[in-house]
């Protein structure tokens, strides 16, 4: 009686251990499955970093049914350009030294959403230990950026910029924007040609150009942080029909030089089952999107 229990317990614990081992690895592929290609690599990387007779490298060359004769145009999600990067694109447009250039990268990377600067000047001074003149001589380059307007400290500054950038110099109109614009708001008219001694014409004249003017320059830019989307599956139309490929290229090759560890070799062999699971479950999507789905992809055409 002993005996048929103790094969039973057995019995038992290896459908548990079985049982445990097979969530485990459910549990794995469905983790795998939900990565991005991104985190798939990373994950990749990271898991086998270690120097266990394992070598990984990145391919990009042997995906299958990869076309050799033309090359895949991956069309990242980086069409809409960020405000950062397109005014740090502009300093190449300046003959200016490396220390001058690391400033204005510096005070462009601590500008505000709306495009303004909230760190003084002697707070840049004192993190960069520059001097005064290479400071001015990077705000100089700064205010001539577009769109115009960047790097002010306030309203008032953002505005004379601009204008200062369309050739606009008038001494009563910066005195305008410098003292009077909260009577432009109340529309006090008559006290702001009071205070400037100018008439009805001027006055107004000085508005439209104020209303042309631009208070936040980073308005109809993107300010969020340009992030980068690798496609799992590339789907392309020649004529009427619809054909796509499974973006192995992008996914690191696993290659196992000898069985060092074998506990561990396990373990990479669950991987890289999960991984081509992986490939195997985007291709039954992607059928079935393409059956489904025809009247989408002729729209987008």
């Amino acid at each position: 009686m002993t005996n048929k229990l103790n094969k039973l317990d057995i019995v038992e614990k290896q459908k548990l251990t079985q049982s445990l081992k097979l969530s485990q690895m459910m549990k794995l592929s469905i983790n795998i499955l939900e990565m991005s290609v991104m985190d798939l690599k990373n994950f990749i990387e990271k898991e086998f970093s270690k120097d266990l007779g394992i070598s990984v490298e990145l391919n990009y060359s042997n995906q299958e049914n990869y076309d050799n004769e033309k090359e895949v145009e991956i069309n990242y999600l980086t069409d809409e350009k960020n405000f950062f990067q397109i005014l740090e694109e502009q300093l190449s447009y300046f003959k200016i030294e490396t220390k001058i250039k690391e400033i204005c990268i510096f005070i462009i990377n601590n500008l505000n959403k709306k495009g303004y600067l909230e760190l003084s000047k002697i707070e840049i001074k004192d993190i960069l230990e520059v001097s005064d003149k290479e400071l001015e001589e990077a705000f100089d380059i700064i205010h001539n950026l577009e769109p115009y307007g960047v790097g002010a400290y306030s309203l008032e500054e953002c505005l004379k910029i601009q204008l200062k950038a369309k050739m606009i110099i008038d001494k009563r109109l910066f005195l305008f924007i410098d003292n009077y614009l909260y009577l432009l708001v109340d529309k006090k008219y008559n006290l702001i040609k009071e205070k400037l001694n100018i008439n009805d014409d001027i006055l107004f004249s000085y508005i439209d150009i104020i209303k042309s003017l631009n208070p936040i320059p980073s308005r109809g830019y993107s300010v969020g942080k340009v992030k980068k989307i690798i496609p799992d599956i590339l789907v392309e139309i020649k004529g009427d029909e619809i054909f796509y490929e499974i973006n192995r290229a992008s996914i690191p090759q696993i290659n196992i030089k000898n069985k060092v560890n074998v506990k561990y070799y396990k373990k990479i062999n669950e991987i890289v089952s999960c991984i081509e699971k992986r490939f195997e479950t985007l291709d039954k999507i992607i059928k079935i999107i393409i059956s489904k789905q025809k009247k989408f992809f002729y729209k987008s055409r």
